[in-house]
């Protein structure tokens, strides 16, 4: 926070990255402490609100696989396939998976890192490793999904990770952030942590409408979005 305090008063510069992998983008409300997000403040004194894409990742990996079902299931989906592709659209694939698991709602959070490690960001070995309770249900309970996945991890387990967020960055920064942008004069607040945008309470319907957008011209589909209270 005292990072964010002094680039405001121009002690020093904001932090602006721009990852050339990944294509996300790095500043101070990235570095930022979940906790201590509500004490973030506009100088005009609106209120800040976050538009949370549900389940971001976990949805766009399912559009990535519907844009190659036609090579990947040439006789049609199969069923768990289409579950998983409900389920992200919903916002109720962690759910799912940690109903399966015995996991509580206030566990969340950490569970969430679990599948990314366990599953979608590892190496196939860890994933299928008899110890690791998220890696075993998501294969028993989707095993063409994974079958996919592991195709598309390779011999390199960073390939899938990179390519989903390239595909956030295209939506968030390449769509939203550029559609602001062109707005000029008439622009608004914006700043993303993500797959989640600040926005000042009076532009959230703007900004959801604009993510539905991106995603339905992209994706034919869009994901559940969230609101949440920053200050």
């Amino acid at each position: 926070m005292e990072k964010i305090h002094r680039a405001t008063i121009g002690e020093v510069p904001w932090e602006f990255k721009v990852d050339g992998k990944t294509g996300r983008l790095f500043t101070n409300l990235t570095n930022l402490n979940r906790d201590l997000r509500r004490f973030l403040r506009l100088d005009t004194g609106q209120r800040i609100v976050g538009i949370d894409i549900g389940e971001c990742q976990p949805f766009l990996l399912g559009m990535m696989l519907l844009e190659r079902a036609s090579s990947l299931w040439p006789e049609g989906l199969p069923v768990d396939v289409d579950h998983y592709l409900k389920l992200t659209g919903e916002r109720g694939f962690y759910r799912f998976i940690m109903d399966r698991c015995g996991i509580e709602e206030e566990e969340r959070d950490a569970f969430k890192k679990t599948i990314f490690g366990g599953i979608l960001y590892c190496s196939c070995w860890k994933a299928e490793d008899l110890n690791n309770l998220a890696g075993r249900t998501f294969i028993e309970h989707f095993p063409s999904v994974y079958a996919a996945v592991k195709g598309m991890k390779g011999k390199n387990r960073s390939t899938l990770p990179v390519l989903l967020m390239r595909k956030e960055s295209e939506v968030i920064i390449h769509g939203v952030c550029r559609k602001v942008a062109e707005l000029g004069e008439e622009g608004f607040f914006i700043a993303t942590i993500h797959d989640c945008i600040l926005t000042t309470v009076d532009k959230a319907d703007v900004v959801k409408e604009m993510l539905k957008g991106i995603f339905k011209e992209k994706y034919g589909s869009a994901p559940t979005l969230k609101m949440e209270e920053i200050n």
